[in-house]
């Protein structure tokens, strides 16, 4: 009796040890899966960057400031001639931003916002951590030539959000600079935004917590 229990048992037992292999072994194709749709929707993005910034004339009459032209010049060279590195990051959150930037004054006044307020400041959060990157190392006419070439490039869409998605930052490394698309839930869909900033910021992002 006991020989024809442990008998019947075994075919269960390695169906089960089966199922839990292929489950762990899923699971890094499921992730890389993930990975790929914010790359694949961020393509079409970088390239239509691209193209502003090899039109000449639209850089003439948008970035007019010389610093700007010279930004979005020194930009397409390096996207023509390097290979960049591509980081995926979760997009920080206000308190995560505010940390950042050791600003414990601006936290106490944040916290004391409405929920209207605090709501749009959440949505602000990635932006406030560009400019203040911007001006750790930017100085003078040069930040504001800075934001402005990036402002000049800068492009967005809205996309159908996937399942499990997260508010997310696809990070293309340059050797001066960072190339970022940014992916944030907005109602039912999620808003997609470029930005150019500073190696920095990389370096920010990489303290979240």
């Amino acid at each position: 009796m006991f020989d024809k229990t442990t008998s019947s048992l075994r075919p269960l037992a390695v169906l089960t040890a089966l199922i839990l292999l292929l489950s762990v072994a899923f699971l890094p194709a499921v992730a890389a899966g993930q990975d790929s749709w914010y790359k694949q929707q961020a393509e079409p993005l970088l390239q239509e960057m691209r193209e502003l910034m090899e039109d000449t004339n639209y850089i003439q009459v948008v970035a007019s400031m010389p610093e700007a032209g010279a930004a979005v010049a020194a930009w397409r060279t390096a996207m023509d001639e390097q290979e960049s590195t591509v980081h995926l990051y979760k997009m920080p959150t206000l308190e995560q931003t505010m940390a950042i930037a050791d600003d414990g004054g601006l936290f106490g006044t944040i916290r004391g916002m409405g929920e209207a307020a605090r709501r749009r400041m959440e949505n602000m959060s990635f932006v406030l951590l560009l400019n203040y990157v911007t001006s750790l190392g930017t100085p003078g006419n040069s930040m504001a030539g800075m934001m402005l070439a990036g402002n000049a490039v800068s492009v967005n869409a809205l996309v159908e959000a996937p399942e499990q998605f997260e508010n997310t930052v696809v990070v293309s490394e340059y050797d001066a600079f960072l190339v970022l698309v940014a992916f944030r839930h907005e109602d039912a869909a999620v808003s997609v935004q470029t930005y150019v900033s500073s190696p920095l910021l990389l370096e920010k992002l990489r303290e979240i917590k």
